[in-house]
């Protein structure tokens, strides 16, 4: 673990820092990237689509005008992203955890302490998000880091006492962060589901407040990794206009961003007298393979690679400079792909391959929408010399067309009728559009599979409940494998990070309440070590039951009571307090202070039991030889 006795001198900065431009500048020049995540957004996101016009002579003439846009791409990329929030998301708790080694308490103790991180820092928002961005780009991306915060805690519990309700102490919990894709910056010589682990790096670029970076230089001045301190609070932030990549624009509404470096207390007429001159910073985290020899740093093994997380602002100086050790050497943000077919960045999401019919759907329908307005207002040919042409394109329904003054009593005009010429409109084909919309409609369910069934609307014919059954689980089908590829990329090295930095943390004893079992834990954080590797955190797509089946479970608990031999060789309460556990409910909490006899096999009886004759059952032996289902 890097401390402040690592020491970084000039020469390290500036290799450490040639580093990281080179990570920048490589992650610009892919800009195929960055454009299809644009054109994925706005087909998404925007409700009116710039179609071409044509002129006179059938070309293209430059113009374009916005039509009404044929919602394909976000009916398909909700659906999808409903469906993986509805498996991952969904559950409470969000990641229940199994115990392999017959320890269901301690299962459930860091359960618990799972559960108060994800409550008190949102994992669930997080999760969605990652969950609609894999479904819109079909690659998303996912931190899970530990990190050190205050919150208040009880100080007295004297109801007297004249000292403070409340302390502040430093506390420690897992966190998950959603990645912004636009400022990403990865390996992309390897495939996206192979970053965390074949990767050479992996981080992303943000802008922050100088509130912010005040308090991450407090954390990590603690934490006595910082560096560079006196010099990032003087800097500024420019030129990062090439580094940070903004969202395209779908909307009329444009909130102020941390980009635009605005001082809000210079703003309002407020004179602080700071040390930090700027109100926005340009902050970058990178975690990467390094080997401290490379860039001149005396450590360790230095000629052995390992993680390093690099914190730099204004892409000038290094703020933290930490090694960390992660489980089977995972990068700590995990990137998925849940389209993936073997062609690395060229796989296509549900949104692209359905963006082609959108946009015949949106031409169909717009040319549907302008020939009822020629329907409506006609097209004629008149003489404007007689008649204005203001006069003429008049929208009131009920306009009259007036003589021009001068020509009104003229001997040399032209017959009314031939002052205006109506143009005859051919409808009949627009009778066909609409049928051609709906035949478009169906063919892009055969795409991704996106049919009725599979968005919950009801389909046409009367069905019994086996067939309806059956149908919604053949609809489900395709629907599978990104749930599959979303759990394997991203879930399970996430659960697998998210455990390790639990009982890797430097609190030797937790003191959580699990809200599943409402019960207080005070949890010895090392006898957890010990037996973490027994441990498997489940999900929505691998729930408790996939690892522990309760009705396995119940019905050899009524065969052990059946069967002497099989219940003198194990124990009817372990059973039953593990098919509790599957439920979340700890049964620990009642049990017996004299728990000698749990256990025991029930001692067969050659006599009534009721008779009280030699040989019968003890009445109370007999409630204490076997737990009940």
């Amino acid at each position: 673990m890097a401390t402040a006795l690592t020491r970084i001198s000039e020469t390290s900065h500036d290799k450490l820092m040639k580093l990281v431009h080179t990570i920048q500048e490589r992650q610009k020049e892919f800009s195929e990237f960055r454009d299809r995540l644009e054109r994925l957004d706005e087909a998404y996101a925007k409700s009116k689509i710039n179609l071409a016009t044509t002129g006179c002579d059938g070309n293209s003439n430059g113009e374009t005008e916005a039509a009404i846009k044929v919602p394909i791409v976000n009916s398909e990329v909700d659906s999808l992203a409903g469906y993986l929030t509805s498996i991952f998301v969904s559950n409470t708790p969000l990641f229940p955890v199994v115990s392999e080694d017959s320890k269901p308490e301690q299962a459930l103790q860091l359960q618990a302490i799972i559960d108060r991180d994800a409550r008190q820092h949102a994992w669930g928002r997080q999760l969605v998000l990652f969950c609609k961005k894999a479904a819109r780009y079909s690659i998303a991306a996912i931190e899970v880091d530990r990190i050190i915060y205050e919150d208040q805690v009880a100080a007295s519990t004297e109801l007297n006492s004249d000292a403070a309700p409340f302390q502040t102490e430093a506390m420690t919990a897992t966190k998950i962060k959603d990645m912004d894709m636009y400022n990403l910056l990865f390996d992309y010589r390897v495939a996206p589901a192979d970053v965390a682990l074949e990767g050479e790096y992996i981080g992303y670029n943000d802008i922050i407040s100088r509130t912010k970076l005040r308090k991450l230089i407090r954390r990590r001045t603690e934490e006595k990794i910082a560096y560079n301190v006196s010099a990032i609070r003087t800097s500024k932030m420019a030129d990062i206009e090439s580094y940070y990549n903004e969202p395209p624009d779908v909307s009329d509404i444009s909130a102020r961003s941390l980009r635009e470096n605005e001082d809000w207390l210079s703003w309002a007429g407020i004179d602080v007298a700071t040390k930090f001159p700027s109100s926005s910073y340009f902050f970058t985290r990178l975690y990467v393979w390094l080997a401290p020899a490379d860039v001149g740093i005396n450590a360790t093994n230095p000629n052995t690679p390992r993680i390093v997380r690099l914190e730099v602002i204004n892409n000038e100086w290094i703020l933290s400079y930490k090694e960390m050790v992660t489980p089977m050497g995972l990068l700590p943000i995990m990137m998925v792909d849940i389209s993936e077919e073997g062609l690395k960045y060229q796989t296509k999401s549900v949104g692209d391959k359905v963006g082609a019919y959108q946009d015949i759907a949106t031409e169909l329908l717009h040319s549907k929408l302008e020939g009822s307005k020629r329907a409506i207002g006609d097209r004629a040919i008149y003489d404007a010399k007689y008649l204005s042409p203001v006069d003429v394109n008049s929208k009131t329904a009920a306009a009259k067309i007036p003589l021009r003054a001068d020509l009104r009593n003229s001997g040399d005009r032209p017959p009314l009728g031939d002052l205006y010429h109506q143009i005859p409109f051919e409808a009949n084909s627009l009778l066909t559009t609409m049928s051609d919309l709906s035949t478009i409609m169906s063919l892009k369910d055969q795409v991704n599979g996106m049919n009725m069934a599979m968005r919950g609307e009801q389909t046409p014919g009367n069905r019994t409940l086996g067939e309806f059954n059956q149908l919604s689980s053949r609809a489900e089908g395709k629907m599978l494998p990104y749930a599959i590829l979303m759990e394997e990329q991203g879930f399970i090295p996430m659960k697998l990070l998210i455990k390790f930095f639990i009982l890797s943390s430097a609190n030797l004893e937790e003191k959580v309440l699990d809200v599943a079992s409402r019960k207080a834990y005070t949890i010895n954080v090392a006898e957890l070590r010990q037996v973490m590797m027994d441990f498997k955190v489940a999900d929505g797509l691998r729930p408790k039951s996939t690892y522990h089946n309760p009705e396995a479970l119940s019905m050899a608990i009524q065969f052990l009571q059946n069967s002497k031999e099989m219940n003198a060789t194990y124990d009817i309460g372990d059973i039953f307090a593990e098919i509790m556990a599957v439920w979340n409910i700890d049964v620990s909490k009642h049990r017996r202070q004299n728990d000698q006899t749990m256990g025991a096999p029930v001692q067969p009886s050659s006599t009534n039991p009721g008779s009280g004759e030699a040989g019968a059952p003890n009445p109370e032996d007999r409630a204490n030889a076997a737990v009940p289902t």
